[in-house]
């Protein structure tokens, strides 16, 4: 029964590292693409006087910041429900 119950957790740690390596591989996937998008638009909107880098940066920044400040108050309100427990009434 112990290496069974070994060869078990072995199994979920490996399975556990697997999603991990896809979170962040899916992670740099919507990075690409945001930046990506965020430089065709920059070379599809020219803003006399504005380099091609400063309008991608803008845009970056535009697209991102929002998305990453969603995404802290989002962990902020799990982390704080998980505190509270599930008998809390909360």
């Amino acid at each position: 029964m112990r290496s069974e119950e070994r060869a078990a957790a072995e199994e979920r740690r490996r399975i556990i590292r697997r999603a991990a390596l896809y979170t962040w591989g899916l992670f740099a996937t919507a990075m690409f693409v945001a930046f990506g998008g965020a430089a065709l638009v920059a070379l599809l909107v020219p803003v006399p006087g504005v380099s091609f880098v400063r309008r991608w940066l803008v845009i970056s920044a535009l697209v991102l910041v929002p998305a990453t400040i969603l995404y802290l108050i989002q962990r902020y309100r799990e982390s704080r429900r998980v505190a509270r427990g599930r008998d809390s009434g909360g």
